[in-house]
């Protein structure tokens, strides 16, 4: 009986953990999205300027 329980948590702790990775990468990626758009507007920007 006790295995089980231990199992349900394992298995919870484990699904929390990639929950958590998950979040962490697809942050990481917005962040790189944003930047990279941001690089771009000021290449564009310095393009027309220069």
């Amino acid at each position: 009986m006790d295995d089980i329980v231990i199992f349900e948590v394992k298995k919870t702790s484990l699904s929390v953990f990639f929950m958590e990775r998950f979040f962490e990468f697809s942050l990481a990626m917005f962040l790189n999205v944003i930047q990279l758009d941001q690089l771009e507007s000021a290449i564009i920007t310095y393009g027309e300027s220069a």
